[in-house]
Parts: C-alpha cells; sequence; structure tokens
C-alpha cells in the first residue's frame, strides 16, 4: 500500500511537489515509479514492478485488476 501511495518502504522517501511563484502551477517529483509487466485480463492478476528513484529498490507485486469498461 505504501508503494502505491508514493512512498519507498526502504528509505521512505515520498512524492515531492512545490509551486511555482510566478505562475502558481504544481510541479510533483515522484519517486515510486510503476511498471505494469504483465497483465492477465480485466478480472485477471496483474503484476507490477514498482522501484525507487531513491534508493534503488525494486519489488514486484500482483494486484487484482480493474473491471473492464465497456
Amino acid at each position: 500500500a505504501t508503494l502505491d501511495n508514493g512512498t519507498c518502504p526502504s528509505c521512505h522517501a515520498s512524492t515531492k511537489s512545490f509551486r511555482d511563484q510566478t505562475t502558481g502551477a504544481l510541479f510533483k517529483v515522484e519517486v515510486i515509479k510503476q511498471k505494469v509487466l504483465k497483465n492477465h485480463g480485466c478480472s485477471g492478476i496483474v503484476e507490477i514492478e514498482y522501484s525507487c528513484n531513491n534508493c534503488g529498490l525494486k519489488e514486484v507485486h500482483n494486484s487484482i485488476g480493474q473491471n473492464c469498461s465497456f
């Protein structure tokens, strides 16, 4: 769950955000990158690789697929 929220369980780094004072635009720097390795259909299991840009942690977790929207 912490990886889905953008926090590394190893080094505890999290998403950083800052606002440009002149334009008011909000920028986010994500620490955790997600990559789908396998997707087994609409109601199947999705294998996701999480990697941390800060400490280099890589973990693969399974998630239940989201229903297809037809």
